[in-house]
């Protein structure tokens, strides 16, 4: 045990870059807090000690860079057929799924 001159329990190191990494790659401070062993609470608080914010990842977009992006989306995945729109089951059949 390493005597630092503090009261209560020595704190857990964790880099900035590891942590800077894991949430790179998507992962949520309490997958984080599991892949290390620590509790959520220690991953908090080194994710703000170091001023690293989860949702500093998201992009800027605008409404209608998002409105872009949603009619793209649903161009590719619906397709309209006798008055409603369905899904294309991708499970293997090639059939059709109303979401209706």
């Amino acid at each position: 045990m390493i005597k630092t001159g503090i009261r209560g329990r020595p704190t857990f190191y964790i880099p900035r870059e590891q942590l800077e990494h894991f949430i790179e790659y998507g992962f949520k401070a309490t997958e984080i807090s599991k892949m290390l062993c620590m509790g959520d609470k220690t991953v908090d608080r080194r994710l703000e000690e170091y001023g690293i914010s989860m949702r500093m990842n998201f992009t800027q977009i605008t409404e209608p860079e998002l409105d872009n992006v949603i009619r793209t989306f649903y161009g590719s995945f619906l397709t309209r057929v006798t008055n409603h729109y369905v899904v294309i089951s991708w499970l293997g059949d090639g059939k059709y799924k109303n979401v209706d």
